[in-house]
């Protein structure tokens, strides 16, 4: 009992405090704090602070709190600002690789699918886009709490570093959504608003603001 309530050292408790700091500090600069930095900002802490196996659950998370953070903060630098936007190249490339001929005109996937479309679609498509992040951290959990630590590591670093290169490309080489180009052409237009496409649907179907709300 006595090793489950450790508590952490004075040099543990003032590192992860004033990195806490930091980043809060810094996100309000940046970025804004908004309700759920706080949120997990007190969850972590709460968790670091309440006992041995809660504070090891704190640090084996970190893989998962930098992905989080780092996806945040892509706010700071638009890629449009490191990078030109690729809007027609991409587009012309889709459809040359995937394009559905739809009443004798060769159209996007995108295109086509916002055209023809079925509700057991749209359903599944807005599950598995809400599940990308909880899924992983849940299945990352499950092994943490089984005592694969090892194998636990091993995934959430992967999903750390696969994420981060996508991050990379997202600046790398800016691209269009597809419906940007239906929408609005070819041209790049700084700062339009965003659009939940073919997710909409999803709301619809259900009768709820989900998508339309992030």
């Amino acid at each position: 009992m006595i090793k489950n309530i450790q508590k952490p050292s004075k040099r543990e408790a003032l590192t992860v405090i004033v990195i806490m700091a930091f980043f809060l500090l810094l996100t309000a600069i940046f970025i804004g704090l908004r309700s759920e930095h706080l949120m997990i900002a007190v969850l972590y802490l709460v968790l670091f602070f309440a006992g041995l196996p809660t504070r090891k659950l704190a640090v084996a998370l970190l893989p998962f709190a930098l992905f989080g953070i780092s996806y945040d903060w892509m706010r700071i630098c638009p890629n449009y600002e490191v990078n030109p936007i690729d809007v027609a190249g991409l587009y012309n490339l889709e459809k040359s690789l995937f394009g559905v001929m739809d009443n004798g005109i060769l159209v996007t996937p995108c295109e086509y699918f916002a055209a023809h479309n079925w509700p057991i679609a749209d359903v599944f498509a807005g599950i598995f886009y809400l599940c990308w992040v909880p899924v992983p951290i849940l299945f990352g959990l499950c092994l943490y709490f089984k005592k694969e630590r090892k194998t636990y590591l091993r995934f959430a670093l992967v999903f750390l570093f696969v994420n981060l290169i996508g991050f990379a490309g997202y600046y790398i080489h800016p691209a269009a959504p597809p419906w940007y180009a239906i929408n609005y052409g070819f041209e790049p237009i700084l700062n339009t608003p965003g659009n939940v496409a073919g997710l909409g649907r999803f709301d619809a179907f259900f009768g709820v603001s989900i998508f339309d709300s992030i």
